[in-house]
């Protein structure tokens, strides 16, 4: 007997062969965040043309804007206001509904400071879950018109539901930056300065667009530390390597005693070191360089400290800057 004839596109059976995809626009996944986030504010602005269609951060009293398609220009990604000011702030804490066609009906909304700076007449929101189960941010519809109870009410449930797919891409997306960061980790022995151990000035520009990346995509909270040592160029000179050496191996050790495992410490330059503090508040930057001059004058170590948080609007590089501003400041006093 004769086997049937295949038809196009029939895989025989007990055969591996991949099915091709002959579609000129076959549909790829949608693994990344930034990705993501576009995609679901372009088919929500195609679905209904509000003013503003956005994806948000929440961290600590911060809002930051991450995404957003904005006619206005008022809500541009690294723009932001406090969070207890927002109208997403008041919807998250079930002071308000999804959905408001007119937020004058809302006292909660129409209240919100932020309406004091930009025309919101109608919002429709939902939060955006991080994979520790908190509140990531928010994904959210402005708009300075009123408009009919029908128009969003038709989509308030999609809302809901690419919030919900928003945060699934999240996690997946975390994972890969987590999964990243301890592959740097372990191609940093290659990157460490001899003398010290930690991580080199190449090192350290690398891991600066790296992490920059990460703090845009998720609007992540970063600080940076610059630290200028005092004398060490005219001790070095004075008398024997030897103890110039033992100071740079002191100083590394308050370096190190003095942040996170996830914190990242580098020599910079003969004098000069930095250390990169990832997802964290301004609150823990200043604690930390307080701990390091706290060290340093355990070991009579004379040394300047200057610190900066990213500015969302900006990279990593203009906070170093501020932070070397900083260092400077100190050093004057």
């Amino acid at each position: 007997m004769t086997d049937a004839a295949h038809q196009p596109g029939d895989t025989p059976t007990g055969s591996a062969a991949p099915l091709r995809l002959l579609r000129a626009d076959a549909l790829t996944p949608l693994s990344q965040f930034e990705d993501a986030c576009a995609a679901v504010l372009d088919h929500l602005a195609g679905v209904l043309a509000l003013e503003t269609w956005l994806v948000s951060r929440a961290v600590g009293d911060d809002w930051v804007v991450l995404a957003s398609i904005d006619r206005s220009r008022q809500l541009e990604p690294g723009s932001g206001y406090r969070w207890s000011d927002t109208v997403c702030a008041r919807m998250v804490s079930g002071r308000g509904p999804r959905s408001a066609p007119r937020t004058a009906d809302v006292a909660s909304y129409a209240m919100a400071p932020v309406a004091r700076d930009l025309p919101i007449e109608a919002y429709v929101g939902a939060e955006i879950v991080g994979p520790s189960g908190v509140l990531f941010g928010t994904l959210c519809g402005l708009h300075p018109e009123p408009l009919e109870d029908h128009q969003l009410a038709s989509v308030v449930e999609l809302v809901v539901l690419q919030a919900r797919l928003l945060a699934g891409v999240l996690a997946a997306t975390q994972r890969a930056f987590d999964a990243g960061r301890q592959d740097e980790r372990l191609t940093r022995s290659i990157q460490a300065d001899p003398m010290t151990g930690l991580l080199n000035r190449a090192g350290w520009d690398d891991l600066l667009r790296a992490e920059d990346r990460r703090a845009a995509i998720l609007g992540l909270p970063t600080g940076v530390l610059v630290i200028e040592l005092a004398g060490l160029r005219e001790v070095t000179a004075r008398s024997d390597l030897g103890y110039g050496e033992r100071t740079l191996r002191d100083v590394a050790d308050v370096l190190r005693g003095s942040t996170r495992r996830s914190d990242t410490v580098a020599r910079t330059g003969e004098t000069d070191f930095a250390v990169l503090l990832p997802d964290t508040g301004p609150l823990h930057v200043d604690q930390v360089a307080s701990r390091i001059r706290d060290g340093f004058a355990r070991r009579n170590i004379r040394a300047w400290v200057g610190s900066a948080m990213r500015d969302p609007r900006r990279d990593l590089a203009a906070a170093v800057n501020r932070a070397a501003t900083a260092r400077f400041l100190d050093k004057r006093r």
